[in-house]
């Protein structure tokens, strides 16, 4: 009986953790999307695309022209 609440206690510790390390990474993009909205305001005529590196295996940021996001998380501009 002991190790069972044991484990139930480690549970809720790890539950707790990841918790407040997914609710850390929502702050982030929700200030990074706000940061996005902002700027956009200046380039009327652009579609400014954000998306996890995760979610987009193989893509390579520092090509020219860029290739299209497979999975986009956030996207703003009027040209969207």
């Amino acid at each position: 009986m002991k190790s069972h609440e044991a484990t139930i206690k480690h549970l809720e510790a790890y539950a707790k953790r990841e918790d407040e390390a997914l609710r850390g990474l929502a702050a982030t993009r929700d200030s990074a999307a706000t940061k996005l909205k902002a700027a956009q305001k200046n380039l009327a005529a652009y579609c400014t695309k954000a998306a996890y590196a995760s979610d987009n295996p193989g893509y390579n940021a520092d090509a020219s022209p860029a290739a299209p996001l497979k999975k986009v998380q956030l996207a703003v501009g009027p040209a969207c």
